[in-house]
């Protein structure tokens, strides 16, 4: 019964490193699930959020790939673009977040 408890309890400790932040939970997910859409898009809010933009644009692409009507990845990118300078592609991505979602919060 011991042995069981030691196992389980290095199984959970494994697993929690996995939820250690929001960066290292999306990653993960991504990772296990190349089609999480939503993972993708929230990992690239947080790098963006870190500053990170070059790398968030990528991530957002990345969403987009797999679900193209995916208003909260075009908004994102929109802001990181915003944040790089680049307002004419900002705007384009807000239309098309706004076309999407016409309620989106946020814009």
């Amino acid at each position: 019964m011991l042995a069981w408890l030691a196992i389980l309890g290095i199984l959970t400790w494994r697993e929690a490193a996995l939820y250690k932040d929001e960066e290292a939970l999306f990653r993960d997910t991504a990772a296990r699930n190349p089609n999480a859409w939503a993972a993708v898009v929230n990992l690239g809010r947080v790098l963006a959020g870190r500053g990170r933009f070059y790398e968030a644009l990528d991530l957002y692409d990345q969403s987009l790939a797999i679900n193209p009507d995916n208003a909260a990845a075009y908004a994102n990118r929109g802001a990181a673009l915003q944040s790089l300078g680049r307002v004419d592609e900002a705007i384009e991505c807000y239309q098309n977040a706004l076309r999407l979602w016409p309620g989106i919060p946020g814009l």
